[in-house]
C-alpha cells in the first residue's frame, strides 16, 4: 500500500468519525431537549382537555410575585384567568407559550382577565430574575402574574389543583383556563392553533357571563351531578307504592 493511499485512508478514517460524532450530538441535543421541555405521550392529544372541576383551596400557597411580596390567590376570584407552568431557561417550548400569551393578553384587553405563570425552577428565577423575563414579554404587571417560590407549592398546585405533572425544569405545555366561579374550565395546547382559537372563543364566552353569574353556572352544573347521582340510587332502589312503602313483588295465583 503506498503512502498516498494511507494518507487518503486516515483522511476518510477522520472524516468517518468526525461524522458520527456530530451524528451522536444531534441525538443526544434532540433528546434532552425532548426530556426537559416536551410533554408525554400521554399529554399530547390534538383535542382540548375539558373540565368543570373547582380548583380547590389555593390560600395556603406561599408564592411570591416579582416584587418578592406574597401572591393572594383569592384576588383572582370573580376573574377569569390562565395558570400556566415555565423556567425562564427553557430552550423553547416555554418562550413559545408565554409568547402566545403575550398575543392573548394584547387581543383580549380586559381587566378581567388575568395570566399566572408560576416557574418550575425557583432556585434561579428569583423575583428579581422573572421582574425581567416578564418585561421581556411586555407582561402587564395588573394582569400578568410571574410567581416563583417553595418547590413543594409549585408541585402543590400543578399536581393536587391542575392536576397536571410537575417537575424541577419538567412542566405540561397546557395552559389552564379557570373561570370567575374558581372552576378549572379547559386545558389548551398554545402550539395548536386549532386549540388557540377554540381557548380564545372559551375565553370570551367566560367573560361574557358576570361574577354571579359565574358561580350560578357553578352551582347548576353541581346540582345537575347531584342529581344525577341521585336518579342512579333511585333506579336501584326497590319501587315505591303510592302511599310509600315499599312495594311487594308480584306474583301470579296459585291454584
Amino acid at each position: 500500500m503506498t503512502f498516498a493511499v494511507k494518507i487518503w485512508l486516515s483522511l476518510l478514517l477522520v472524516l468517518l468519525a468526525a461524522y458520527a460524532a456530530f451524528s451522536g450530538w444531534r441525538i443526544y441535543d434532540r433528546t434532552a431537549t425532548a426530556l426537559v421541555a416536551a410533554p408525554s405521550p400521554a399529554e399530547v392529544p390534538s383535542n382540548v382537555i375539558e373540565s368543570t372541576r373547582p380548583t380547590g383551596s389555593l390560600a395556603d400557597l406561599k408564592l411570591v410575585d416579582t416584587k418578592n411580596e406574597p401572591f393572594d390567590f383569592g384576588s383572582l376570584k370573580g376573574n377569569v384567568w390562565l395558570g400556566s407552568f415555565f423556567f425562564s431557561s427553557c430552550p423553547g417550548p416555554c418562550a413559545q407559550m408565554n409568547r402566545a400569551i403575550a398575543a392573548l393578553q394584547e387581543e383580549i384587553n380586559s381587566d378581567d382577565l388575568k395570566f399566572v405563570s408560576i416557574t418550575v425552577d425557583p432556585a434561579n428565577d428569583t423575583p428579581e430574575h422573572l421582574a425581567a423575563y416578564a418585561h421581556s414579554f411586555k407582561a402587564d404587571p395588573a394582569r400578568w402574574f410571574f410567581l416563583s417560590g417553595p418547590f413543594a407549592d409549585v408541585q402543590h398546585l400543578g399536581a393536587e389543583i391542575f392536576q397536571v405533572a410537575v417537575g424541577p425544569k419538567m412542566h405540561t405545555e397546557r395552559v389552564m383556563l379557570v373561570d370567575r366561579a374558581s372552576k378549572l374550565r379547559g386545558l389548551y395546547l398554545t402550539s395548536d392553533p386549532t386549540q388557540t382559537l377554540a381557548l380564545k372563543r372559551k375565553i370570551k364566552e367566560l367573560l361574557a357571563e358576570s361574577p354571579r353569574a359565574g358561580e350560578d353556572a357553578a352551582s347548576e352544573r353541581v346540582a345537575e351531578s347531584s342529581a344525577a347521582a341521585k336518579a342512579e340510587v333511585a333506579d336501584d332502589s326497590p319501587a315505591k307504592a303510592a302511599d310509600g312503602s315499599a312495594a311487594e313483588p308480584s306474583s301470579e295465583a296459585q291454584p
